[in-house]
């Protein structure tokens, strides 16, 4: 073989992988980044299945109250799209969240077409043939960052039945997508590693302190953090109990002893101080895992006692051996929505890490 061949060879080669790198960038430069808030979803179906019974399911467990608030706010802000509503805008194909439903029996479908192109014919046999294949989960169709969720039966009864079933599922992919910017909010301006140290030193537990948090209270067993800004006050507050009944993780213990954390917490009035609003709304609570410990999370409503302010606040009582680590969250935001701010205060928490 001649040294020109060799040569004329490399080259080609070479110029061939250079055009797949570029078509590569090409593709990936010509996708634009997602856009939008946390907790917004776009629903993508025909406008009769979005003006029926469909419908009407959907917006009842989507945009259900957030648990809980002073004033109502749903779990998720829903807005609806048809095919048609996509095409004449471009800037519809690039939000984050999409739920995609459609009517498989429903032939002339504009959404059931656009389900079966982008799932295709394998997909498509198996929810013919499988009734328990209903759901399938997409990524980035139009725009970088994106979670599109389709959702499929054979009749409309069947899609509501569907819908309830996979709500639970659907809306913890939602919020766990949302995670990278709930995060980004959250940790801002960084870390606060004095603080996260001070909770260490304190309490023997890891939990990332945002930056803009700034020490408020720090006395015997008890710490608290919070964030000032003209439109909120976001806190932290840490108590350790000791453990003596398993009646503190009923209701009425977890109230007497986030009540006991709230005399520490105090207003600007002479002799005011928080508490928990059991009247004029229900506290609810959860049972879960947390840093590997078993925990109670309580949601309501706090008050101070000599003034009217409050707001919602999200407890966690959690079993670390012969004590009770009480992890108290709580935001007064006047005259705004506040499940962004309670959701950030959630995000922190699920940082915690336990020595050991």
């Amino acid at each position: 073989m001649s040294y020109r061949i060799l040569f004329s060879g490399i080259l080609i080669t070479g110029l061939l992988a250079l055009t797949s790198c570029q078509n590569t960038i090409a593709g990936l430069q010509s996708k634009p980044t997602a856009l939008g808030k946390t907790s917004e979803l776009v629903v993508v179906c025909d406008q009769p299945m979005w003006d029926g019974a469909v419908g009407d399911s959907l917006i009842f467990y989507y945009e259900s109250p957030y648990p809980i608030m002073p004033q109502p706010e749903p779990m998720f802000d829903v807005r609806h799209f048809t095919t048609d509503d996509l095409n004449a805008d471009a800037l519809r194909k690039e939000l984050r969240t999409y739920l995609v439903i459609g009517n498989l029996s429903d032939e002339d479908s504009p959404t059931t077409n656009m389900i079966r192109e982008d799932l295709g014919p394998e997909k498509m046999r198996r929810a013919a043939e499988d009734p328990a294949y209903f759901t399938s989960v997409g990524q980035d169709k139009w725009a970088r960052g994106q979670l599109i969720m389709y959702l499929f039966g054979k009749s409309d009864d069947d899609i509501i039945d569907k819908l309830i079933r996979s709500f639970p599922t659907i809306a913890q992919r939602i919020n766990q997508h949302d995670k990278v910017q709930v995060n980004a909010a959250t940790y801002l301006d960084g870390e606060n590693v004095p603080m996260s140290t001070r909770v260490r030193e304190k309490f023997g537990v890891e939990l990332k302190i945002p930056g803009d948090f700034k020490l408020a209270v720090d006395r015997e067993n008890f710490l608290w953090v919070r964030k000032d800004t003209r439109e909120l006050t976001s806190s932290i507050a840490i108590r350790a109990f000791d453990y003596t009944d398993k009646n503190q993780l009923e209701l009425d213990g977890l109230i007497n002893m986030r009540d006991r954390l709230g005399i520490l917490v105090q207003g600007s009035s002479v002799g005011s101080f928080m508490r928990t609003n059991a009247e004029d709304l229900p506290v609810y609570t959860y049972q879960k895992e947390l840093g590997g410990r078993y925990v109670v999370e309580s949601r309501g409503i706090w008050e101070l006692t000599e003034d009217f302010l409050g707001g919602p606040f999200l407890n966690y009582a959690i079993i670390d051996g012969n004590r009770i680590l009480m992890i108290d969250c709580f935001v007064f935001a006047p005259g705004t929505t506040k499940r962004k701010y309670v959701q950030q205060l959630e995000h922190v928490v699920s940082s915690l890490k336990f020595a050991g």
